[in-house]
């Protein structure tokens, strides 16, 4: 398969639209940017979806499956490491911790949900490592053309017990119930194979319509479920599916090349840093919280800050992670 460098301009994109999630701008500004930015990791579930063919036909499977587990294992603890400091830091009970991140309720979720205990974040790696496990399983017996009709099915049940639950229901459930492998991560892994199999296609400009128009529905049901008190902590809307498979395909039409500096650097950042960048931000915005609120203790630089924030953390995380990516590549080649 050819290089696609839409797919690695839009995983750079992705990175930054996670961190904005998790930074956010201050008022009506993050109020209309955050439902926007929750297509990141279902285009990041999508992409990976896109590329399994090609994983597939040069038998890659399972060093691809090896690859995402050593990094839950290695992720976990370092995230593991950081919340102990943030205890001792912040003089919060170590013990008290400890047994709440280490109980047997804490690891079934862990298990059976994909929720860490010491990363929110975490989930996506879990969830895409279980994904891949299960296409690997149902390929050696069947094709995974089996699993596309389920996908309706998986996206629906998130709209009814995430988003729309409290509309539909009448109550509000845990949100891990949805937000993980089966609900999340197998049904968007399975559109960018669907996408990638199917050769499916639109015209460039209708794609950039009509992912404005789906963000457009995005924002108006985030308004009415608030409007009338049907709001839940869920992320994904009904536009949100839509949006994001218009957002991949526009992303397609880019075909890379000799391109400005800045266009490369992305590039580069998407295909080498962006989930790096993923796993290593909340350390910054965590690092970045304490020095605003010890250090600089000033309400107009704090506003500024509000605003600037997403693009700082989002600089800083990718700094760190070209300086590991530098020394990973460096090993290599001394190996």
């Amino acid at each position: 398969m050819k290089r696609n460098y839409g797919l690695d301009f839009l995983k750079c994109i992705c990175a930054f639209m996670v961190v904005c999630i998790h930074t956010s701008f201050p008022g009506i500004v993050g109020k209309a940017v955050v439902p926007i930015c929750r297509i990141a990791v279902p285009l990041f579930f999508m992409i990976t979806g896109y590329y399994y063919s090609n994983t597939s036909s040069k038998k890659k499977e399972l060093k691809q499956i090896g690859k995402i587990f050593r990094l839950v294992v290695l992720t976990n603890i370092v995230y593991f490491v950081f919340s102990v400091m943030q205890c001792l830091l912040s003089g919060d009970s170590l013990p008290s911790f400890l047994r709440s991140a280490l109980s047997i309720k804490s690891i079934l979720k862990f298990v059976l949900l994909n929720d860490s205990p010491f990363g929110v974040h975490l989930w996506y790696l879990g969830a895409i490592l279980y994904v891949l496990l299960i296409v690997f399983v149902i390929e050696r017996k069947w094709d995974r053309k089996c699993l596309y009709p389920i996908v309706p099915i998986l996206l629906l049940t998130d709209l009814v017990l995430g988003k729309y639950s409290l509309l539909l229901l009448g109550r509000t459930f845990p949100y891990i119930l949805v937000r993980n492998f089966l609900c999340v991560g197998l049904p968007y892994f399975l559109i960018g194979d669907m996408l990638f199999r199917y050769k499916i296609r639109m015209k460039s400009r209708n794609t950039l319509i009509l992912s404005v128009v789906f963000a457009g529905v995005t924002l108006a049901e985030r308004y009415l479920l608030g409007r009338f008190e049907l709001n839940t902590t869920r992320d994904h809307y009904i536009g949100t599916t839509f949006m994001a498979v218009c957002v991949f395909l526009s992303a397609l039409h880019y075909e890379g090349g000799k391109e400005s500096k800045i266009k490369n650097a992305v590039c580069f950042a998407g295909s080498k840093l962006s989930t790096n960048i993923y796993i290593l931000h909340p350390m910054f915005i965590y690092v970045m919280a304490v020095f605003m609120k010890r250090i600089v203790k000033n309400n107009t630089v704090e506003t500024v800050y509000g605003y600037a924030a997403p693009f700082i953390i989002f600089f800083i995380s990718a700094a760190v992670s070209l300086v590991l990516y530098r020394i990973s590549t460096g090993k290599k080649k001394t190996d």
